[in-house]
């Protein structure tokens, strides 16, 4: 039986597999956004705050992850005073109300995983958040691809199917991180030339392939150590990718 929330997690998947933006496109029909081919409004920049608000779902998914919940409480009050700050400028700048409803509807259900001291729980509901989030970002400008920003809750969704041995959703998990990957790969290709002074730039195309596929591997196989040490090299790669772009 599938918690609301592992309910949203899986169809955030879908959606994100299925469809799916970048930086240069809003957030998909299916989130309640515009045509897949509208652009940014290019005076409308990132929020500070938007940004922070995203690396604290990715903290306190960390704190979590090491079950240390009055880090995850710090970072999570964080998240909420960010959030009420972000939220009439994103609701400004055209985010869907479904959007920011499932953001409201994310918070308070962290809150409860990090008091009742729910470690797999608040680290996959943070990360529900973190796949929320880029669908914000879609109606401001940045630089960085939304879809960077996904790669990041794609393969630390399989970072946490790898601590739990859960083979049952890492098929899903895996194909919303292939779905990710085939629409940033063409921006990647072209922008990691340009940037030789980051580690890892000339090789983080080839290097990010290699690890979807061993990702696939270790999945066929229930190879726990593989995924986890897959799932980490994912992470480590989409991190240069959104430097490259910076």
């Amino acid at each position: 039986m599938f918690t609301p929330l592992q309910t949203m997690r899986a169809l955030l998947l879908s959606v994100v597999a299925a469809f799916g933006c970048s930086s240069a496109t809003p957030a998909t029909p299916a989130l309640d956004a515009g045509p897949a081919d509208a652009p940014h409004d290019s005076g409308n920049l990132v929020p500070t705050n938007l940004r922070s608000f995203e690396s604290n779902a990715e903290g306190v998914s960390d704190a979590c992850k090491v079950s240390d919940f009055a880090k995850a409480q710090a970072i999570l009050d964080q998240a909420k005073s960010n959030w009420s700050t972000i939220k009439p400028l994103a609701l400004a700048a055209g985010t869907p109300q479904t959007v920011i409803d499932k953001v409201e509807a994310t918070l308070p259900i962290i809150t409860t995983d990090v008091s009742g001291s729910k470690k797999r729980e608040c680290e996959t509901d943070a990360n529900v958040l973190t796949l929320i989030i880029p669908d914000v970002f879609d109606h401001f400008t940045y630089a960085v691809p939304s879809d960077a920003l996904r790669g990041d809750g794609v393969f630390r969704q399989l970072q946490i199917d790898s601590e739990y041995s859960d083979f049952t959703t890492a098929d899903a998990d895996l194909a919303a991180a292939n779905a990710v990957w085939m629409r940033l790969r063409p921006g990647t290709v072209t922008q990691a030339p340009k940037r030789a002074d980051i580690p890892g730039s000339s090789t983080v195309v080839a290097d990010t392939d290699a690890t979807l596929v061993q990702c696939k591997t270790a999945i066929t196989n229930k190879d726990v150590a593989t995924l986890i040490t897959a799932s980490q090299a994912g992470l480590d790669e989409i991190d240069t990718i959104e430097t490259i772009f910076k």
